[in-house]
């Protein structure tokens, strides 16, 4: 059965002052939703947040493209997994 992922799935973790004096949040990608090939969906954690800052509430989004200088999430380097794939090692 083929995975395809759909979203990120982030958290608030708390905020920071950019250098024009902007306050932004700082968010910490902890995991992908992912779409099964018979429709349903599934997430898959990739961490899990224990920040003195995270009040418990999670966001998905969909993901974007890299774009050079920081301006989103890096490249994705598979996008699509099968179940049955070996372990690589």
């Amino acid at each position: 059965m083929a995975l395809t992922k759909i979203k990120n799935m982030t958290v608030t973790v708390g905020e920071y002052t950019n250098s024009d004096g902007e306050v932004k949040k700082r968010y910490l990608n902890i995991g992908s939703v992912f779409k099964r090939d018979d429709g349903s969906t599934c997430f898959k954690l990739d961490s899990i947040p224990v920040h003195a800052e995270w009040d418990g509430w999670g966001n998905c989004y969909d993901p974007q493209p890299y774009q050079k200088g920081g301006q989103s999430s890096p490249p994705q380097q598979n996008t699509s997994i099968k179940d049955d794939d070996d372990i690589p090692f």
